[in-house]
């Protein structure tokens, strides 16, 4: 994020590859500020950090032994996206709708079709519901 720039052409990377990306900045981090070691350290994030916030933590416990500055106390995610496949995402938004009454039980069957139908926000053009 930000105005930073890259050399590299192949941006995909795995959650775990970000993980250690992440863990790394995190140790670099305390090396350059070492007057922050030993304080309660908390996560926070929001959206796909309730994916890259969880192996970070779990990477933080694990490596307790190696890095015991490293005083983690917490995480906290708002809104968080926790599947990562799009039929996944969709059978719980379908499930949020129906249990908020955003969308009535008696019209969902109607368009049930519609619904199958959707796709990630990037397609959404190329739906058509009636």
């Amino acid at each position: 994020m930000g105005f930073s720039g890259l050399n590299k052409k192949n941006l995909n990377y795995t959650d775990e590859q970000v993980r250690e990306i992440n863990f790394e900045a995190l140790c670099l981090w305390y090396e350059r500020f070492p007057q922050y070691k030993n304080r309660d350290f908390f996560i926070t994030g929001e959206s796909y950090a309730g994916m890259y916030i969880p192996f970070l933590a779990e990477k933080i416990v694990t490596e307790q032994g190696l890095h015991p500055y490293i005083s983690l106390k917490g995480i906290m995610i708002g809104n968080p996206v926790l599947v990562t496949g799009w039929e996944e995402r969709k059978k719980l938004m379908y499930k949020y709708l129906l249990n908020h009454n955003l969308f009535p039980r008696s019209e969902f069957a109607k368009y049930s079709d519609c619904f199958s139908n959707i796709k990630p926000l990037s397609k959404l053009n190329d739906v058509q519901c009636e």
